[in-house]
């Protein structure tokens, strides 16, 4: 009896693997005193900048993301603190908008955290982001 054999490929073998560019967000020092006054997201917040999330491996994947928080980042058309930016296809790409929208806990205090995104197959990508809040309050006199 002969075997014939016929090539298998195996979908367990092909995964995403996502490209992060920019790789991380240094906002460096945000003045609070420039437009939007307090990074106002209605109005876009500060700084905003683009971040591509693609998918530069071999496998369609679904992706997702977490871990950042409104209280200091915006990302237009999304809300909540996660993200669920759909099937990306080898070599597609998804583009964020994400800008500084808060500052809590205060002027002069660094602020960073990181944003994961996870493809359902393959490793996660992490973008990792910071920010120095500034604000010109002027200086006392001691006038009332």
């Amino acid at each position: 009896m002969t075997l014939a054999w016929i090539p298998l490929l195996l979908g367990a073998c092909a995964t995403g693997e996502l490209t992060l560019s920019p790789s991380s967000l240094d906002f460096g020092e945000v003045d609070f005193n420039d437009e939007p006054k307090d990074c106002d997201p209605d109005e876009g917040g500060c700084m905003p900048t683009s971040v591509r999330v693609e998918n530069s491996g071999d496998a369609t994947v679904s992706v997702t993301g977490g871990g950042w928080e409104e209280d200091y980042l915006c990302i237009e058309g999304f809300s909540g603190g996660s993200l669920d930016l759909g099937v990306l296809n080898p070599g597609s790409f998804f583009d964020l908008e994400i800008a500084v929208c808060g500052k809590d806990p205060g002027y002069g205090t660094p602020i960073s955290g990181a944003i994961t995104f996870t493809p359902d197959s393959g490793e996660r990508a992490a973008l990792e982001w910071s920010f120095t809040p500034q604000r010109d309050l002027g200086e006392d006199t001691g006038d009332p």
